[in-house]
């Protein structure tokens, strides 16, 4: 079997003005390179709807990247350049999925609408794709492509959520962004919004998840659902980085006690797997098990950080399992700091 054209020296190709045959590059792209990333993505975001779902999902991401292609390959000058080819495809997929997302979500829908209207329209802001394939939103003087971190969003949003907020989305957006003074991508900014809005059209929380699963007469599907929706979960927190990790599991509760126990409860997580995720040994997990939930000094003594480092740590971890687990908002328990 050949090896695959590079994605660079194809995508190179395909755009380029001098070649033969376009299709045969443009083929590798899609096959070689984009659909294991498309397949990727869109399973990850999608983990717990049906099958024929995710491949119609990652179907209308596959077309609607031919189509960037063949519009870039007839003029140049019509989207940016593409930087890297896999990360591209990764941001057309994402933005599928937000599309398949909005359909099941009719708020969250109509203020994405509305926030990329205003950044197109109003002549504070503006709205741009990366070489990476995001969308970025912020002033109209910015013309960086980086974006802001999911730290610097998180303390946006408590700052906005203690102080009197706008009226109009415009004004908001504004607020916004002098609050982070960097670009947001469209996705982030709309989870922001949502949250400072009150708008969510779907909520999950994990103790009434569990307890769907475990309840004998739960129907079957929504037993198996909620199965599959807290898989997802602890796949997503596997990989979170090591001290987000830490940081929310060994203070999250839940009615019954440690919420990390769920997972085992439930045959999704054993034990040894449990004390792999928190970096520790079995017999170091078993010492502190009947003391979980751990509050924030202890926490941060254990880490080795301060204890506000510890919540801004587990901040950030929830907002990014929130955004991987497509859910507005995610409803945890901490316990007593």
């Amino acid at each position: 079997m050949a090896n695959p054209i590079p994605a660079g020296e194809a995508l190179a190709s395909f755009l380029g003005p001098s070649t033969e045959d376009p299709e045969q590059f443009l083929a590798a792209l899609l096959i070689d390179h984009a659909l294991p990333v498309v397949k990727n993505v869109v399973a990850r975001r999608l983990a717990t709807s049906p099958a024929d779902v995710r491949e119609d999902v990652a179907g209308e991401a596959l077309a609607a990247l031919v189509a960037r292609l063949r519009v870039l390959r007839r003029d140049p000058s019509a989207g940016t350049a593409i930087a890297d080819f896999s990360a591209y495809a990764a941001g057309v997929a994402g933005n599928a999925v937000h599309q398949y997302l909005s359909a099941r979500r009719p708020e969250r829908a109509r203020l994405r609408r509305r926030i990329r209207m205003a950044c197109s329209t109003d002549v504070r802001f503006r709205i741009w794709e990366t070489g990476m394939g995001f969308w970025l939103c912020g002033e109209v003087g910015w013309r960086t492509d980086d974006r802001a971190s999911a730290a610097a969003i998180e303390t946006c949003r408590k700052e906005l959520a203690s102080s009197t907020l706008p009226k109009s989305l415009p004004d908001l957006l504004e607020r916004i962004f002098q609050e982070v003074s960097i670009p947001i991508e469209l996705n982030d900014l709309l989870f922001l919004c949502c949250g400072l809005l009150g708008i969510a059209d779907e909520v999950h929380e994990l103790e009434a998840v569990a307890e769907r699963i475990a309840d004998p007469n739960a129907q079957a599907a929504q037993a198996a659902q909620s199965q599959a929706w807290l898989a997802g979960m602890w796949k997503e927190i596997r990989e979170l980085p090591d001290r987000q990790r830490l940081a929310l599991l060994l203070n999250l509760r839940t009615p019954g006690g440690a919420a990390i126990g769920l997972f085992e409860d439930l045959g999704i997580a054993g034990f040894g797997e449990l004390a792999l995720v928190l970096t520790m040994s079995a017999l170091e997990l078993a010492e502190i098990w009947d003391r979980l939930p751990l509050n924030d000094k202890e926490i941060s003594e254990r880490m080795g950080v301060e204890r506000q480092q510890v919540i801004n740590l587990r901040s950030a971890a929830r907002e990014r399992l929130a955004r991987r687990m497509n859910a507005l908002p995610i409803l945890w328990k901490t316990a007593p700091h």
